[in-house]
Parts: structure tokens; C-alpha cells; sequence
């Protein structure tokens, strides 16, 4: 199977890895928490737009599990971040700690379906090569 990542995706993703947060020159803790609160959201949006792309090339049977795939995606994140950020529970920073691993493992999810999204058939599986 072959992986095409279309550039824009690319250098977003590196933009997003090598760039210093913008929550981190925030004065509060407060000021913090809302910021990554704000930047989990944004990607979970961006989660969201690639979900929709996505699934409207796949067969009504793949949308089908797709939706169960994520259904049980997003439980896993709960549980994973909310594990993650135990040791900062009753904390001022609870909500950054958490928020820091959701967007972390949201990132991974949109890098799975984006090599999803653009993979060719070849010798592995495929669920809906890139035309």
C-alpha cells in the first residue's frame, strides 16, 4: 500500500510539531487551562472535517463501521487522557494536563486517517483506495 499526504497536510502537521504552543507565554494557570481547552477543540473540529471527507468515499457498510471505529476511538481518548492526567486530579492544571493529551492523541487519529484517506492499493489492505 502506498501513502499520499497531500503538502498542505503535511507541513501543517510539522507546523504543529515543531512550534512552540501559544498557550505557553499565557500568565495564569486559568489563562492556560482555557487555551489548551481552545486548541483541543480546534482539533477536535479538524478530527471532525476528516472524519466527513472521509467517510463519503467509503460504502454505506464501511461509514457503518467507521462510526462504530470511532465510537469506540473516542472512549478510548476519555479513558487514556483521563488515566494521563490522574496524577494532576484535584490540580489548577488538570484541564491543560488533559487537554495536552487529548490533542496529542487526536493528532495521531488524523494522522491514521489521513494515511487512510490516501493509501493505493497494494499488498496490504485498503478500505477505499485513493483515486
Amino acid at each position: 500500500m502506498k501513502w499520499h499526504l497531500p503538502g498542505a497536510v503535511f507541513i501543517a502537521f510539522s507546523q504543529m510539531a515543531t512550534a512552540q504552543s501559544p498557550c505557553e507565554s499565557t500568565l495564569s494557570q486559568d489563562e492556560i487551562n482555557a487555551c489548551y481547552e481552545h486548541l483541543a477543540s480546534n482539533i477536535d473540529q479538524g478530527l471532525a472535517r476528516e472524519l466527513s471527507d472521509y467517510s463519503k468515499r467509503l460504502s454505506p457498510n464501511q461509514q457503518e463501521q467507521l462510526l462504530a471505529a470511532q465510537e469506540s476511538w473516542e472512549k478510548y481518548r476519555e479513558a487514556e487522557c483521563a488515566f494521563e492526567a490522574s496524577g494532576a486530579r484535584g490540580a489548577v492544571n488538570y484541564s491543560e494536563v488533559n487537554a495536552r493529551c487529548r490533542i496529542l492523541v487526536t493528532r495521531t487519529r488524523i494522522q491514521l486517517l489521513g494515511r487512510l484517506q490516501y493509501c493505493e492499493v497494494g499488498p496490504l489492505p485498503c478500505p477505499a483506495p485513493w483515486q
